[in-house]
């Protein structure tokens, strides 16, 4: 059985920086990048950022090629569904293993909005 991993990502424009969590919430590993902001980069260009990112974090916890569980991406420009969407779609397409199961349990939100919604008692249900 394979154990589980979860990457969390606060990205922003002029920079990012990426947690891996194993099942039991415990920090493997942390890392940082550049700009993660589909505005300035455009989607191919971010998802890759990203996707660097997540490499560097398996690598730092001794997990190379492992597949993860699930990831957040609360990123800086992500304003509405079609681009949430975009970014999601372009780390699938590229990577579609990456992601155990690979039915897309990346989640992708705007900075502004995750900040919120883990701030209300209904955990983003409004």
């Amino acid at each position: 059985m394979t154990a589980e991993l979860h990457v969390g990502v606060e990205g922003g424009g002029s920079g990012s920086k990426g947690t891996l969590l194993n099942g039991l919430g415990e920090v493997l590993a942390s890392a940082q990048t550049g700009p993660t902001n589909h505005w300035q980069l455009g989607f191919d260009a971010t998802a890759q950022v990203l996707l660097e990112l997540i490499d560097d974090l398996l690598a730092k916890a001794h997990l190379q090629g492992s597949s993860i569980s699930s990831a957040g991406f609360s990123l800086s420009g992500a304003d509405s569904t079609h681009c949430a969407t975009s970014i999601a779609d372009t780390l699938y397409n590229l990577r579609p293993e990456l992601i155990s199961g690979g039915d897309h349990k990346a989640k992708v939100y705007n900075d502004s909005m995750a900040a919120l919604e883990t701030a209300t008692n209904q955990g983003g249900e409004y």
